[in-house]
Formats: structure tokens, sequence, C-alpha cells
């Protein structure tokens, strides 16, 4: 799903934003769609609402970390359900995208708001799983300010154990793409000129004990086959 983020980026900003430079965020331009792209359109929409109806028929979460979950289940079969539409032909591809990211932005600032209501007044949450969940919807909030103060909140833990250190260089990476300087950790990679790739790294061959220091224990060596760094996209 990493990958399918920097591909997501690079078509929608190629058609519909093509003179504006990473990093954007929606809402972005949309135009009518061909009968097939406006029904790609649908059967994503319509994969969404199922879910959110199945999740709408469940009883109240019985926590914090139970209704953080849930949410995220909803953002992550979203972007799943992407998938039939990067076959779409490239004239149309980046418009589809981006009338669905549009929607899909929605159920992110919502989630931003719904951690936004039960973060703590400072720290970070100190049980794991709930951690997690509360960086995942972190991680794809449009509101970057947020994102810097979340950062704030878990740099201090990282490399203790208190947080995981895969997820704080992920949210540490991101943060830094958005900002305009290099990644630290290379946990992000986006498609440009046909190719996947980093992007600029601050320090590429110390990657892996730039990771090792916050317990990131994945080496640069399998996150580039992993993430399919040099293959077309």
């Amino acid at each position: 799903m990493r990958v399918w983020v920097g591909i997501v980026a690079a078509a929608i900003l190629a058609a519909a934003l093509p003179t504006v430079a990473q990093p954007a965020r929606p809402p972005f331009p949309t135009r009518p769609l061909s009968p097939a792209g406006q029904a790609l359109a649908d059967d994503w929409r319509a994969k969404v609402d199922a879910v959110r109806a199945e999740l709408a028929a469940l009883p109240p979460p019985a926590s914090v970390t139970e209704h953080l979950a849930r949410r995220n289940r909803l953002q992550r079969e979203a972007r799943l359900a992407l998938s039939p539409i990067f076959p779409a032909p490239a004239e149309e591809r980046g418009w589809i995208l981006a009338l669905v990211w549009n929607e899909l932005a929605v159920i992110d600032d919502d989630n931003t708001d719904a951690l936004k209501r039960v973060m703590p007044a400072t720290g970070w949450f100190a049980d794991p799983e709930l951690s997690h969940e509360a960086w995942d919807i972190a991680q794809h909030a449009n509101d970057w300010e947020f994102q810097r103060v979340v950062l704030t909140r878990v740099e201090p833990l990282a490399g203790r154990g208190a947080v995981s250190g895969s997820d704080f260089a992920k949210l540490y990476d991101r943060v830094a793409q958005r900002d305009g300087r290099p990644q630290r950790f290379a946990t992000q990679v986006s498609c440009r000129a046909g190719t996947l790739g980093f992007g600029d790294v601050e320090d590429i061959d110390r990657v892996d004990a730039f990771r090792a220091a916050v317990g990131h224990a994945e080496t640069l060596v399998e996150t580039r086959a992993r993430l399919k760094v040099g293959l077309p996209c």
C-alpha cells in the first residue's frame, strides 16, 4: 500500500496538477469522466460504502484502541480498493484517482479529528497497539501541522521501545518530505520519471544505522525489495 501512495500522487499531479510540485494535498481538481472511468470510481465508492455499512452494524467499540482500529480499517480498505483503477488508460487514470482521493481525504480528515479528540494532553499513548493505530491515522492526515505535532511527541520515545521504530521512521520521513527535506530512514517511495525510488535521502550509506538507533529492524536491502525500488511505475 505504501508504494501506491507515490504512484497515486504522481498520477494525480500529472493529470490534475501538472504545474504543481510535490507535495500537494486534497482537494484536487476534477473533471467529468468517461463512462468507463466513472464506473471505476463508482465501483470504488461501492466497496467503501460496503465496509462502512459493515462497521456501522457492529456493537459500539469497547475501547479507544478498537475505535481507532475500526477507523483504520475503513481507510485501509479504501486504499486497497484503488487497485482496479491503476490499469485505467494513462490519460484518465489521474483524473479518476483525483476524484476518489478527494473522497478518501474526507475519511482521513474525519479520522484525524477523532484522533485529536482522544490524544493525551501531553506525550503519547503508552499502549503499543493503541500507539500503532493512532500512528496509522496520523500518517495519513492531511493536516500536516498535526503530523508535526505527533512527530514531536513520539520522537523522544523512539529507540527506547516506547513506540514502534518502524512507525516513527515512516512518520519522520513523511514529514521530512512534505517539509522539503531529505528522508533519513528511506521508508517512503514515489514514482519519478517512470521509476520507483526513494528520492532524496540524507545519507543512504547510513540508513541501516539510523534505523537501528530507533529500533526499526528492516534493512535497506529488505525495503528495496518489498517496495520494488528501481522497478517501473
